[in-house]
């Protein structure tokens, strides 16, 4: 998925942008080895469910062709996920889904659970206990931190959380230095639903040469103001947008109708 697909107000997201063609820079590995600081990079994506979180991601392993290496914590220790992670390529993004699911706890904060057979763990669910809780990753906190950023860590990686409970996470974990960047994903702004028109409409090849730049640019700002701020994702946006392909101004006419039913429950 291509970056410029990704819906967020310009700043951020020129930010990210260039703070990450600096981080993978050809003289990046040498400046900091120079300076004495690690070669890595860690981001917190987080916000409600369905912000394009995961999305995100991808579309950075995207504009910098990189691969992306996904670790379901719940089926590891930290023997294997240290070996795991050993060899990961020297640049690639690490991407930790849901974070805050994944149980990690301080050594002496864990608690005994009943031992899970193999039948119980494969009968109901991959990643719930008996009693229906989360399944606690065998990771510790000490352990899984080590891994990622400890002395013996590799470098050159850009190591990628997605939560959607930030204040759940352990202060160890998100302090300065490990996270270098909180991204928030809201659900769409006024602005973010009109650049979202922008995007599909002014790339649809079914109205090259029907609509200028600023009739799709006029109309867009007109969508926009007809969706209410941090309400709908912009998942939710794109996808009405899209199923009226080709038909920009019937957009602009049935957003207001469309709003009304979403928030009624209608839809």
């Amino acid at each position: 998925r291509a970056l410029s697909s990704i819906d967020m107000a310009p700043t951020p997201k020129q930010d990210i942008l260039t703070e990450l063609q600096e981080f993978f820079g050809p003289e990046t590995d040498e400046w900091c080895y120079e300076n004495g600081a690690p070669y890595r990079k860690g981001y917190m994506l987080y916000g409600p469910p369905g912000t394009g979180k995961s999305s995100l991601c991808m579309a950075i392993a995207s504009e910098f062709h990189l691969p992306v290496h996904y670790f379901h914590l719940a089926d590891m220790n930290d023997s294997n996920f240290h070996d795991k992670f050993q060899e990961l390529p020297k640049k690639c993004i690490v991407l930790f889904e849901e974070i805050d699911t994944a149980r990690i706890v301080r050594e002496s904060t864990m608690k005994a659970e009943p031992e899970v057979s193999t039948s119980d763990r494969d009968s109901d669910s991959e990643t719930e206990s008996p009693s229906g809780k989360p399944r606690r990753s065998q990771i510790t906190l000490g352990g899984f931190l080590n891994v990622i950023d400890g002395p013996g860590a590799k470098e050159g990686r850009l190591v990628i959380f997605t939560t959607n409970s930030p204040n759940s996470l352990d202060e160890a974990f998100v302090r300065p230095g490990r996270i270098d960047r909180r991204i928030f994903l809201s659900r769409s702004s006024k602005l973010v639903a009109s650049i979202t028109f922008s995007r599909i409409f002014g790339t649809d090849p079914h109205l090259k040469g029907k609509f200028r730049k600023q009739d799709i640019d006029r109309m867009a700002k007109q969508f926009g103001e007809l969706i209410p701020n941090n309400t709908f994702t912009a998942c939710e946006v794109q996808q009405f947008c899209m199923s009226r392909r080709g038909k920009p101004q019937q957009a602009t006419k049935e957003v207001a109708q469309w709003v009304k039913d979403k928030l009624s429950g209608a839809q």
